[in-house]
């Protein structure tokens, strides 16, 4: 580029050409820029990829949430299957509990208080049981007791502590020997109005109920209706409870008819 005349004559200035050059080359792109800006289609459309800045020191970073815990794949909150024993306490308040006497008129039994109540589930469950027994020619059942509070449940066992401290145990062996048939509060199934305990009309020990016609066929035909006995004789060690032939817990038909066939009880068809 010829720039000036010097002795007569035009003489190149390189450095003034480079500026003049860089100044149209930056004009150039900035107005490469502007249309790529505004026109659709260009690199300017293209997405952008972000990266997740890594924390420095004195930074906190996002924790990652913890595994969400689950129940047990039988349970799936129903409540037909809510485990209450000594390391399982009541965590909740009863469910639906309705009079006995209310939905069961026409049911073949008698109940020892008109007062009982229970889990409305459960009753219908029970009525339909009972008939069904009548049905076979077994009838003549007494429902003995249903739902129970933890303070009724506390003078159960303050009383069968106090029986058998008479019969000359500690105070400690009485307590932990009365557990094995009296559930402690808020340990027992009765407090989910879930469980019966069922009896022979005329039999007024318990233990007396064992080889009654009414056991037998409960026995053999309890799961057909939700049922399960609770506390059977060989399943003490997983139970932690002595054998109960009178105490039967509404699980629900399809839990009771799984339980039936593999012979286990609640504890262990719930932790598989």
């Amino acid at each position: 580029m010829k720039i000036h005349l010097k002795n007569g004559q035009y003489v190149w200035n390189p450095l003034k050409t480079i500026s003049v050059g860089m100044f149209l080359l930056c004009l150039g792109g900035a107005a490469f820029a502007a249309v790529s800006f505004l026109e659709p289609g260009t690199v300017a459309d293209a997405p952008v990829s972000v990266q997740k800045a890594t924390p420095t020191r004195g930074t906190a970073a996002v924790p990652t949430p913890a595994p969400t815990a689950t129940l047990p794949k039988k349970k799936k909150e129903d409540y037909a299957l809510t485990l209450v024993n000594t390391d399982h306490p009541m965590q909740e308040e009863p469910q639906e509990l309705v009079a006995i006497c209310d939905r069961f008129c026409d049911a073949p039994c008698t109940l020892k208080s008109d007062e009982m109540r229970a889990n409305a589930q459960a009753v219908d469950a029970l009525g339909e049981m009972l008939r069904a027994a009548q049905r076979d020619g077994v009838q003549d059942f007494t429902v003995q007791s249903a739902y129970r509070g933890a303070e009724y449940q506390a003078q159960l066992f303050d009383a069968q502590v106090n029986k058998l401290m008479e019969q000359g145990m500690s105070s400690d062996r009485a307590q932990r020997e009365a557990a094995t048939t009296v559930a402690l509060p808020g340990c027992s199934e009765h407090e989910t109005g879930l469980a019966f305990d069922l009896l022979a009309q005329g039999v007024n020990d318990l233990w007396a109920f064992e080889g009654t016609p009414q056991e037998q066929w409960l026995n053999a035909h309890c799961w057909e209706y939700g049922f399960i006995l609770r506390f059977p004789r060989d399943k003490e060690q997983s139970t932690g409870i002595a054998c109960k032939p009178w105490h039967f817990r509404y699980v629900g038909k399809s839990a009771a008819r799984e339980m039936h066939e593999s012979g286990q009880c609640l504890e262990k068809y719930l932790a598989d």
